[in-house]
């Protein structure tokens, strides 16, 4: 049984009623959450707590594997088209494929898979296609689908294979419950992994990465000619029982993260998710989840409270429609292939200062961060945009160094004019095309001060502009609690599109994820707690560490595959 839903509205299923609270500056929040917030920024004088040291022998597997499971290896060369990166930007560009083991390896590999091995001395670690906050991935990844694997699969990235958890009894009842062309993947987290390292800040953490990987994957379906949309209305629970997520007591707990659809066809049908666990009911899930540290791990209370408070129920919610008739976007030189830039993507360790970004690329990056919904990632958040970037502009071509508002919804302008200091100038910048909602609000040279509020660290005020992305916590809290970890969704995804954008023209990005929340706040002249910032981003010239190796990341495969 399937549920038909015109492409424009694939992911209006959810009761998501925004309402424009201008002018208010508090913020009515559920207490566990505002408690959760407030505790985990950190301060000039003192950080978020932590763990306070590394204790590397306990430091979290980064692959879970399920024993006594069927493994299905996936094509390490799959046999599909790789188009033009630049392809992916452009609506309706690259023909659809079929849902194939080929396909599937490709989405996997370009998305979730490892894209590199490092090595350092006696040192080595992988790095993958979409990043994670300290390159601990708290992400676990599972398939449900009809074709072109049946029942459900856990992905276990380090050997790029599937492991089959669940297959139906009834083959022919299963495949009646699903369109052609089209699949499930549910995304987990494992909050011990960033636990070890950060503490009580690493559930906004775990959010984050959430928000990158599903970029991640709606841009390796894009290059497949695949949509990728986010099913809002799916809560915990759906996700808890599709995925058979492990209960176990010796086990680290996997957390319901998101759920996504993937449709290679023009009219994406969203299956009936309450069949489908029904159907799982009769036969239980295979294989034992493999244990990822040595030893139990402390328990953080605040992580609990706030994991409890921000729990999603099944609801349906009606998603206000982002403003989505802008302009063709332009593009640079890069003639990369999308496999090559979605498994080049790094994130940058330092940059040089001495170098200055075109004023073209400026404007092309930041363009791309407006919601076409015709095109990646925009599926995933076809509603208003209430995560926008505040950028201090360093080094750029033609631009006054100094503090910019990208306003990703020109409708709100009214709205963010009363939220922000009567001192902003608020002017548009004569050069950027006319359609970008770029705004100076404030000229100074705030290089020093990028660095400050970055914990110190030199990479923002050493790049050609570094931001902080300021979230409206009153529109977005609209829905519940739950509200808080989709804001932290959609900073991840205008992070992984920035990553993209940065690469594309030939530079790097770093996401931050350590700064100092309420100083930034000050700095800006921000009253209230509507307006708070979830993430930094900064963009600059690499500087390679040549003492670094890299290797092949299924080097250790080929002899077995």
């Amino acid at each position: 049984m399937v549920r038909s839903v015109p492409l424009a509205c694939v992911a209006v299923v959810v009761r998501f009623f925004f309402v424009a609270l201008a002018g208010r500056d508090k913020v009515i929040m559920e207490p566990s959450v505002r408690r959760y917030h407030q505790a985990s920024k950190h301060a000039p004088d003192r950080y978020a707590p932590g763990p306070g040291r590394l204790d590397w022998a306990s430091q979290p597997d980064p692959f879970r594997y399920y024993q006594g499971t069927l493994r299905e290896g996936l094509p390490l060369q799959p046999a599909v088209p790789d188009p033009p990166f630049a392809a992916l930007w452009q609506p309706e560009a690259v023909a659809a494929q079929p849902m194939t083991v080929d396909a599937l390896s490709c989405l996997l590999a370009n998305s979730l898979g490892l894209a590199v091995w490092k090595a350092y001395g006696n040192n080595r670690w992988a790095l993958r296609c979409h990043p994670s906050s300290g390159n601990l991935h708290p992400i676990e990844a599972y398939l449900i689908a009809a074709d072109p694997f049946v029942g459900v699969h856990h992905y276990f990235a380090r050997d790029h294979l599937l492991e089959r958890r669940w297959q139906p009894e009834r083959g022919e009842a299963w495949r009646r419950l699903w369109a052609p062309g089209h699949l499930l993947l549910a995304l987990t987290l494992v909050h011990e992994r960033e636990t070890w390292k950060y503490g009580l800040r690493s559930y906004r953490y775990c959010q984050l990465n959430l928000g990158h990987a599903a970029a991640a994957i709606a841009f390796a379906a894009a290059a497949l000619g695949w949509r990728c949309s986010l099913l809002w209305q799916a809560g915990d629970e759906t996700i808890r029982r599709l995925s058979g997520l492990p209960h176990a007591a010796d086990v680290e707990a996997e957390h319901p993260g998101l759920l996504l659809l993937l449709s290679n066809q023009a009219e994406s049908r969203l299956p009936d998710t309450a069949a489908l666990a029904a159907q799982m009911a009769v036969a239980p899930f295979l294989g034992k989840a493999s244990r990822l540290t040595p030893e139990t791990l402390p328990v953080w209370p605040g992580i609990e409270a706030v994991e409890k408070a921000c729990h999603k129920a099944e609801e349906e919610v009606v998603l206000t429609a982002a403003k989505s008739d802008w302009p063709p976007l332009t593009f640079g030189n890069t003639t990369l292939s999308a496999a090559a830039l979605l498994r080049g993507r790094r994130s940058g360790q330092s940059y040089d200062p001495g170098h200055v970004l075109p004023q073209a690329a400026f404007f092309r990056i930041l363009d791309r961060l407006l919601p076409r919904l015709s095109l990646p990632p925009w599926a995933l958040l076809p509603h208003t945009p209430l995560v926008h970037p505040l950028l201090l502009v360093h080094r750029v071509e033609g631009v006054v160094p100094g503090r910019y508002l990208l306003l990703r919804d020109p409708a709100q302008l009214a709205t963010w004019q009363g939220l922000l200091p009567a001192t902003a100038s608020w002017q548009k910048i004569f050069s950027a095309p006319d359609h970008l909602p770029l705004y100076l609000l404030q000229e100074e040279s705030c290089a020093e001060w990028a660095g400050v509020i970055s914990c110190q660290q030199e990479i923002a005020a050493d790049g050609f502009f570094s931001l902080g992305m300021l979230a409206d916590f009153a529109l977005g809290l609209q829905p519940g609690a739950w509200g808080y970890r989709a804001l932290h969704w959609e900073a991840g995804i205008l992070g992984q599109i920035l990553y993209l954008a940065a690469e594309e023209e030939g530079v790097r990005g770093t996401g931050i994820g350590c700064f100092f929340d309420d100083l930034f706040h000050r700095w800006l002249g921000l009253q209230g707690d509507r307006l708070q910032t979830i993430y930094h981003f900064t963009i600059g010239m690499p500087i390679a560490d040549q003492r670094i190796l890299s290797l092949s990341p299924y080097a250790h495969l080929t002899e077995r595959r």
